[in-house]
């Protein structure tokens, strides 16, 4: 089968600096793939070109079957890409039920809206027992919590979360592990990029090693969890 997300060649430049080079990956269709690397290794840029957000250079991008390398970013994600962004990047001084609106803005049927919005809420139910408040009263897990909610009002076939676990705590951060699995078992298949390395590899079943904007290591996440580098530099073993 062919998967839903595959990267082929993919360079980035922020002027005369090369951020990304030559990077090749994909996701299997209904798979978890994770990026991981340290800070300013280059897995955001990785995104943000996916998504058509920076300019780049590639062989291809296919999702869906459909070659999206320079479409414009509203037509990817028309295509069925949500991404939840680093930080969250919630309208704080709107209600959690207009941020949960807002994420279905392609979708002009208000019965649909509806339906997909209290299935959202059945996954997070203390959303549901705060609809009326600003987002901005939400405790940094809800907030995340609510960031996953509105990616997935556009009812996406590819989920792309970028370091959802950053600042929490690791009580919180199992609860976002919990969910990607959730989501995951919903059919949508998930990119996940996370410099909390023990984290993705736990939830995904493929993962890529980036270092310098370069993949230096890919293949199955148990088998990159034993691998000596990826332990010492990574996972502090």
């Amino acid at each position: 089968m062919e998967p839903i997300l595959s990267v082929d060649g993919l360079s980035v430049d922020y002027g005369r600096v090369r951020a990304v080079t030559d990077v090749t990956l994909s996701v299997g269709r209904g798979s978890i793939a994770t990026m991981i690397g340290s800070n300013g290794a280059g897995k955001t840029t990785v995104l943000k070109a996916v998504v058509g957000l920076v300019k780049s250079q590639a062989r291809s991008i296919r999702f869906d079957g459909q070659d999206i390398h320079g479409r414009e970013t509203d037509r990817i994600v028309a295509a069925g890409i949500a991404v939840v962004p680093e930080g969250r990047r919630l309208f704080s001084h709107m209600t959690i039920r207009e941020n949960l609106v807002l994420g279905a803005y392609l979708n002009a049927d208000a019965r649909q809206i509806h339906r997909k919005m209290e299935e959202v809420i059945a996954h997070f139910p203390v959303l549901g027992e705060r609809m009326a408040m600003r987002a901005s009263s939400l405790s940094g897990g809800q907030q995340q919590m609510l960031a996953v909610a509105r990616a997935l009002m556009s009812h996406p076939k590819l989920l792309i979360l970028d370091e959802p676990s950053i600042g929490l705590a690791p009580v919180v951060v199992d609860k976002i592990m919990e969910i990607i699995n959730v989501v995951n078992g919903k059919g949508v298949s998930i990119l996940l990029v996370e410099q909390n390395a023990n984290m993705a590899l736990q939830v995904a079943q493929k993962a890529y090693v980036l270092q310098e904007g370069t993949v230096v290591l890919e293949g199955p996440a148990a088998e990159l969890a034993k691998n000596d580098f990826v332990r010492s530099a990574y996972l502090g073993i």
